[in-house]
């Protein structure tokens, strides 16, 4: 893992392993990140965060498969024991390329990706983290 600090930038990113993450008020954690998805049918597990640090999330999450794009925001929270999550702003070229889904795994929450298709693909998305 690759661990770099971008110093006289105006957003105060820290970069680890590829990913952007930057605190801007100490009570939200924003990232950017990627994710390669395998060419399966099966839940994928995309993001997790720990769900003693964060109450909520909101992503933008894309996904790309060849030419084809797939967009959407999702807003999650839990209650320590369940998730609960809904999504807007669906977006897609073509046909649907995944359905998503949250749960609690332990003390985790997860983020997981099905793709419709068994052709792999790539998951980048914007994620702003809300602390308990």
């Amino acid at each position: 893992m690759t661990l770099s600090v971008r110093s006289g930038t105006s957003d105060g990113a820290i970069q680890v392993g590829g990913a952007d993450a930057y605190s801007s008020s100490g009570n939200a954690l924003v990232t950017d990140n990627s994710f390669s998805l395998s060419a399966s049918l099966s839940r994928q597990v995309a993001d997790t965060w720990a769900i003693a640090t964060y109450r909520s999330c909101e992503y933008v999450l894309q996904v790309t498969q060849s030419t084809s794009y797939h967009i959407i925001k999702i807003l999650v929270v839990h209650d320590g024991t369940n998730s609960f999550r809904t999504s807007y702003g669906e977006m897609f070229t073509g046909s649907k390329l995944f359905t998503v889904d949250t749960t609690i795994n332990g003390a985790n929450m997860e983020l997981g990706i099905t793709l419709s298709t068994a052709t792999s693909a790539t998951a980048k998305w914007h994620s702003v983290k809300v602390k308990v």
